[in-house]
C-alpha cells in the first residue's frame, strides 16, 4: 500500500502577502460600512444585561459610562410606567450621591419616604445625575428620557453655579455629539455649546465600546453589591466661605429651553439650588433672577444648613446632612404653595417625616409669555 502523496507546500511570496492583505482590507471596509449603517453605539443597539439578568441602576456608572444610550438602557427609569407618579432628578455629584452608595443619594431617600399623590398612586423618583455640574448635560437628559416614550410627571433640575460657567464640553456632550447637537438645534442653542461632531465609524467609537464592555462586566459585581466606588470622605467644614462674585455665565439659553420643553410636552419643571457653604452667596442672588426670567418655578435650599459642619468643601454637604435634605425637598412637594405646578401637586407626606428641619426659599414662576413661533419641540 502506498503512502498518500504530501500536499504542495504554498510558496509564501509576495502575491500570497498581497491577497491576504487585500482581503483583509476588503473585510475591514465592508464591516466598517456596516457599522456605520446600523450606528449601535449612537442608536443604543448594543445589548445590556442590566433590567434584565441583573436589576437595573438606580444610578449612572461614573467610570465607565457616557454614552447616554447605553446608560439609560442600564438604568431602572427604562421600565418606568404610567401608573406611578415619576420624578425625575438631574443634576451634578451632590445629587448623583457625592461620596455614598446609591441606595443612599437624595433621590433614593426621597423615594424612601414613600410619598403618594393624593389619587393614590406612588411615586418614583428617578436619579439621572451624574457628577459634574453642566446645564447642558441636564437638559440633553430630559430630552433623551422624554424622546424614549419614557413617563415623567415632574423634572427636577438641581443646579450650582458650576452648571452655568462652563469653559469646556462635559464629558456627557463630548460623549454624545451627535445627540447634543440635535438638542441644540431642537431648541436653537448657539453652536459654541457643542462642538462639531466627527464621522462616526468603529474607530471613533473605541473609546464608547471599550466603556461599554466594561460596564456589562461589572453587572454582576453591581448585582450581588450594588455598590460603586465612592471615595473616603473629608473632615467637616470650619468655617463658612463668601462667595461674592460668580465667573461669567455661559450657558443662559439653556433655562429658557427647559422652559420650551415644559410648554411643549406639558411636563413640570421645577429648579433646585442645593445647599451650599457660603456666608455671603452671589449665585444665590443671581438665580432667582434667571428662573423668573425664563418662568421656571425654584426652590434655593442655597442656605438651609448654616453650619459649616454640615459641609465637607464648597459644594457637598456631610453624607449626614442628605436625609434631612431628602425631608425638607420632601416636605416642599407636598407643600400647598406648589399646587400651581401641576394637578397631582402637592403630594401627600406620610406623618412620619419629622416636620422642624426648616425650610427652602420656594420662587413661584413668574407669568409664563407666548413662546416665539418655532422654537423648541
Amino acid at each position: 500500500m502506498t503512502a498518500p502523496l504530501p500536499r504542495p507546500v504554498e510558496v509564501i511570496n509576495g502575491w500570497f502577502v498581497l491577497r491576504a492583505v487585500l482581503k483583509a482590507l476588503v473585510l475591514f471596509t465592508l464591516f466598517n460600512g456596516v457599522y456605520v449603517t446600523i450606528q449601535p453605539v449612537q442608536n443604543g443597539l448594543l445589548p445590556t444585561v442590566y433590567n434584565g439578568l441583573v436589576p437595573g441602576r438606580i444610578r449612572f456608572e461614573q467610570e465607565y459610562s457616557a454614552n447616554i444610550n447605553q446608560m439609560l438602557n442600564d438604568h431602572v427609569i427604562r421600565y418606568a410606567t404610567s401608573d406611578t407618579y415619576n420624578i425625575l432628578v438631574v443634576g451634578s455629584s451632590e445629587t448623583w450621591g457625592y461620596r455614598v452608595q446609591p441606595t443612599e443619594a437624595v433621590p433614593a431617600l426621597i423615594e424612601g419616604l414613600n410619598l403618594q399623590t393624593h389619587g393614590g398612586k406612588p411615586v418614583h423618583v428617578y436619579n439621572l445625575a451624574f457628577p459634574i455640574g453642566e446645564i447642558l448635560k441636564e437638559l440633553i437628559f430630559t430630552q433623551a428620557v422624554y424622546e424614549r416614550g419614557i413617563p415623567i410627571d415632574l423634572v427636577v433640575v438641581v443646579v450650582n453655579f458650576q452648571a452655568f460657567s462652563r469653559t469646556t464640553p462635559h464629558v456627557i456632550v463630548k460623549s454624545n455629539l451627535s445627540y447634543a447637537q440635535h438638542v441644540a438645534e431642537l431648541y436653537h442653542l448657539p453652536a459654541s455649546y457643542v462642538p462639531e461632531a466627527p464621522p462616526q465609524s468603529l474607530w471613533t467609537d473605541r473609546a464608547a465600546l471599550r466603556q461599554w464592555a466594561t460596564d456589562q462586566a461589572l453587572a454582576t459585581k453591581w448585582s450581588a453589591l450594588s455598590i460603586d466606588i465612592v471615595d473616603e470622605g473629608l473632615p467637616p467644614m470650619s468655617r463658612l466661605i463668601n462667595l461674592d462674585s460668580l465667573p461669567p455665565s455661559t450657558r443662559d439659553a439653556v433655562l429658557p429651553a427647559f422652559f420650551q420643553f415644559s410648554q411643549h410636552t406639558h411636563i413640570p419643571m421645577l429648579l433646585v439650588v442645593p445647599p451650599a457653604p457660603y456666608e455671603r452667596n452671589a449665585y444665590s442672588h443671581w438665580i432667582p433672577g434667571q428662573a423668573q426670567n425664563a418662568h421656571l418655578p425654584l426652590i434655593d435650599c442655597s442656605h438651609v444648613f448654616t453650619d459649616p459642619g454640615a459641609f465637607q468643601d464648597k459644594t457637598h454637604t456631610l453624607p449626614s446632612m442628605y436625609l434631612p435634605l431628602a425631608r425638607i425637598l420632601a416636605r416642599h412637594l407636598a407643600d400647598p404653595t406648589i399646587a400651581s405646578l401641576a394637578p397631582d401637586l402637592p403630594l401627600h407626606l406620610p406623618a412620619s417625616v419629622p416636620q422642624d428641619e426648616g425650610m427652602c426659599a420656594y420662587y413661584q414662576k413668574s407669568a409664563v409669555k407666548p413662546l416665539p413661533s418655532g422654537m423648541g419641540i
